[in-house]
């Protein structure tokens, strides 16, 4: 195995286990999260059969974050085998950034927090997705 092999593979299995906090956080802790990345206490629910509704379809798509994200990590022990679902996977991660960045009347890149997100999305994910992409 190649150093570039084995750096690849440390690169899956470490941003892989940062996203599976993430899909954590909201699969668990639906809209307020769990308070893992941003404080938790920034909403009143005035609506709660609404409320529940939303938060019942954020853990939802964060459970499927966080089994997709698994697979980054599986892909740093069988890089070869799990190359193609996990560049999809990471190449579809700054298709989101692109949403975040259209919502409106919210400018995403005067937020300190969000813009640290949206450049490691549009730039890093492309980039390991590329490396792997490029393993022989």
């Amino acid at each position: 195995m190649t150093l570039n092999e084995r750096l690849l593979r440390l690169a899956l299995i470490l941003s892989g286990l940062l996203l599976v906090v993430i899909g954590l956080n909201l699969a668990l802790g639906g809209i307020r999260s769990m308070g893992w990345h941003m404080p938790v206490d920034f909403m009143t629910v005035t609506d709660d059969l609404l409320f529940r509704r939303h938060d019942n379809n954020v853990r939802f798509f964060g459970g499927v974050f966080f089994a997709l994200s698994v697979l980054v990590v599986l892909a740093g022990l069988w890089p070869r085998r799990l190359r193609w679902p996990v560049v999809a996977f990471l190449l579809a991660i700054p298709a989101g950034s692109v949403f975040r960045i259209l919502a409106p009347g919210f400018d995403v890149f005067g937020d300190d927090y969000l813009a640290a997100s949206i450049l490691a999305e549009l730039i890093l994910c492309p980039l390991l997705a590329l490396w792997l992409w490029r393993l022989h």
